[in-house]
Parts: structure tokens; sequence; C-alpha cells
């Protein structure tokens, strides 16, 4: 009997040792459980942070997209009014440029032979001229500026060849009227006041002139401002 009464009581003391390990798991568990739901609710928490962030961002987004859309526009409208206006003032300079060209007027071409004093002499036969003695007057133009104004002498020989030689100052201009290149005899600058004035020039190629028919074409500013024809017998 009393070995059996030992057995109980030490099956009493294993019963509340197990009991003690249970409750020690128990609340190890809640402590967890707690744990658990405190990281949850963190968790919970920065999820809602992040879904508002996430709406507040696509929101800034579409916003800026709008907003870049906006801007394209304008910059598309921008750059149509610079391209008019751009478009405008090449148109109103171009005016002002014509506008501002000097005209020749009474353009007279003489042949002329050097003697051996140095005179010019007026010749009249292709064969005997050393040179030619082009003259014409400066129309007035209160349009175009005082200072000196360039005019370009362009001398086409019978054959409708342009008289050029590089070393006696021929060259290329361009016409402003169809932007084509044409080339010149020798250009001549004149300090120009605004009023009417006459000038001259010599243009000596110290080669056999043609005889036939001349036309003498001069050029300000890219315009033909005036033309004349003679011929040489």
């Amino acid at each position: 009997k009393i070995a059996r009464m030992l057995g109980d009581s030490k099956n009493l003391v294993n019963a509340r040792k197990e009991m003690a390990n249970l409750r020690t798991q128990v609340d190890g568990y809640m402590a967890e459980i707690t744990k658990l739901k405190d990281e949850n609710a963190t968790l919970a928490s920065s999820n809602n942070a992040l879904t508002e962030e996430k709406k507040t961002l696509t929101y800034t987004l579409e916003e800026q997209k709008k907003m870049n859309e906006e801007l394209a526009t304008a910059k598309t409208v921008l750059v149509s009014e610079k391209e008019k206006l751009t478009s405008e003032n090449t148109t109103l300079a171009k005016k002002v440029n014509i506008a501002s060209v000097v005209k020749v007027n009474n353009i007279d071409v003489n042949g002329y032979r050097i003697k051996s004093s140095g005179k010019e002499v007026d010749r009249k036969q292709a064969k005997s001229i050393d040179g030619l003695r082009i003259c014409f007057d400066v129309a007035e133009n209160i349009v175009a500026e005082s200072g000196v104004e360039q005019f370009y002498v362009r001398i086409i020989n019978p054959t409708g060849e342009t008289q050029a030689l590089e070393n006696l100052g021929s060259g290329v201009l361009i016409n402003q009227v169809n932007n084509e290149e044409i080339k010149y005899t020798s250009l001549k600058g004149v300090k120009y006041e605004n009023k009417q004035q006459n000038t001259c020039m010599n243009w000596q190629p110290n080669i056999p002139f043609q005889n036939g028919k001349y036309t003498v074409e001069v050029y300000n500013k890219g315009y033909l401002s005036g033309t004349t024809s003679f011929e040489l017998k």
C-alpha cells in the first residue's frame, strides 16, 4: 500500500512538472503570438503607408505626364510661331534688301586704245582697242544706307560668255532672285551718299576683243540694277 502511495505521489509530481512545462510552453507561444501580432500590425501599417505612397506617386506621375504633354504642346506652338516669325523676318529682310538696291542708269561703254603717251583714245573697232571704259549713273535711293556700295559689272561677249579673269578681280556672285551663281567681270566700289552720282571703271584684259554685240549687266546686293548693250565693229 505504501509503495502504491509512493508511486501515486511520484506520478503527481511528474504531472505537475509536465503541467509547469506546458504552461511555460504556452507562455512562450503567447509571447510569440503577441510578438507576431505586433510585427503583423507593423507590417500592415507599413503596407498602408506604401499603398498611400504608391497612390501619391501615381498621382504625381500622372500630373507630371499631363504637364509634360502640355509643355510639349506649348513647345510645338512656340516652334511653329518661331518658324512663322523667322519666315516673316526673312521675307521682310528680303523686301528691305530689294528696296535698298541702288539702281544704275545711263550705262555708257566705250572702247579705248592706249597711246604711247599713256593717253586713252576712244575706238569702236574690236581689233584696235586695248580695253573698255564703262561709266554709269548711280541713282538716288533714300532706303539704302550711305557708305560704300559694291557694283558687280558683268560683260557678256558676242558668243554669250562672261569675260572674267580672276587675276583682274573677276569672281562669282549669287543671284538673289533664283540663288544661281553668276560670273562677274569686275567689282566697282562706290562711296555712296544717297544721291545720284557718276562713276567709271576700266576693263583691260590684255586679250583681243571680238567684234559683235556685247551686253553689260550691273548688279547690286545680288540683284540686277541696270543693263545695256553695245557693239564693237
